[in-house]
């Protein structure tokens, strides 16, 4: 399992992550990247966009991003034990914030049987407008308890707990938007790792 420690030495010490834009029907060229993104040391200058062309998919389209929506809650009430766990989301975007240093708020009406909206805090610096209200997210991250987040975050929701995500994929557009540290995980979900693999 992915230490939370790990996603709290993200949010205060990151300071450049990469936006990238993957064609949804492949990303063979973005794996070879991966492994160099993920070794880059990070440092303090202006994230940079980079556009990936890719040519062969490696799962069919709908196979990609699978998400576990209504397993991680029961009556509309998040379970307690999937704090601070890592968790793949849908939601359609009734919402979204300008966050701190280019980090956007979203707020998503859950997909499936759950009747509920949650916040999700981006740790991806977004530059221009990738996701417009009324498009759907799916998302991977960790919930944590909203006492812990932004100032600008906690004044938009009495809801106790929120999502930190660094995955995303737009499955309107097919853009997908990936935290540059965690590059190795997006591109795994992408390719239909379940989370119960990628927590390992």
């Amino acid at each position: 399992m992915m230490k939370k420690t790990s996603i709290k030495a993200a949010i205060l010490a990151l300071a450049s992550v990469t936006l990238v834009n993957c064609s949804p029907a492949d990303n063979s060229q973005a794996k070879a990247d991966s492994a160099k993104a993920v070794k880059t040391v990070v440092k303090k200058i202006e994230p940079k966009t980079t556009v990936k062309k890719t040519s062969k998919a490696l799962v069919p389209l709908e196979d990609q991003y699978p998400v576990y929506t209504a397993n991680y809650y029961k009556d509309d009430k998040l379970v307690n034990k999937y704090i601070d766990q890592l968790v793949a989301i849908e939601g359609t975007v009734l919402d979204l914030k300008s966050g701190v240093d280019q980090r956007p708020i979203y707020q998503l009406q859950l997909s499936g049987d759950v009747n509920k909206t949650l916040w999700v805090g981006s740790l991806v610096k977004v530059i221009g407008t990738s996701v417009k209200k009324g498009q759907t997210l799916r998302v991977l991250g960790f919930f944590d308890q909203t006492q812990k987040a932004s100032e600008q975050l906690a004044k938009l929701t009495k809801d106790d707990v929120y999502l930190i995500g660094f995955c995303f994929h737009n499955q309107h557009s097919g853009l997908p938007i990936y935290l540059n540290k965690w590059m190795k995980h997006c591109i795994a979900w992408q390719n239909n790792q379940t989370v119960e693999n990628l927590r390992k």
